[in-house]
């Protein structure tokens, strides 16, 4: 789905039909605790997370050893600034949607919440789309 207005009016000019939009929501607080303790191994991309998916060894990739990295703009601030962003330009992305599918009688919107399990929100997501 697209993340902002400009973006879905530019697909929709192209011809481009979404008629299923599913969004997935998840609880700032705990988008921060998940962002906040992301690492990463720079040259492989693999992902670790400090709670979740933590290295053997504190801040040091399994495989290689080497010394894991946290995102520059992963801090608090800049993670609050674009939430806020986020925030404005999604419901208006979904507003376009519902106008357009309500239009064309044609589409639909779903919503997840997102702070569950990621096998959970796949299952949920196959059975919306009957896949």
């Amino acid at each position: 789905m697209p993340r902002t207005l400009k973006q879905a009016k530019m697909l929709s000019a192209m011809g481009v039909f979404i008629n299923h939009t599913i969004v997935i929501a998840v609880n700032e607080e705990l988008l921060l605790r998940r962002i906040l303790g992301r690492r990463i191994h720079r040259s492989s991309g693999r992902l670790y997370h400090v709670d979740d998916n933590p290295p053997r060894i504190p801040n040091l990739d399994d495989v290689t050893g080497e010394e894991l990295e946290k995102r520059s703009d992963d801090n608090e601030t800049s993670l609050r600034e674009r939430m806020v962003v986020y925030n404005d330009n999604i419901e208006k992305v979904i507003s376009f949607y519902k106008i357009r599918n309500e239009k064309v009688s044609s589409g639909s919107i779903s919503m997840l919440e997102g702070g569950r399990k990621v096998c959970d929100i796949n299952s949920d997501i196959l059975k919306i789309l009957r896949v």
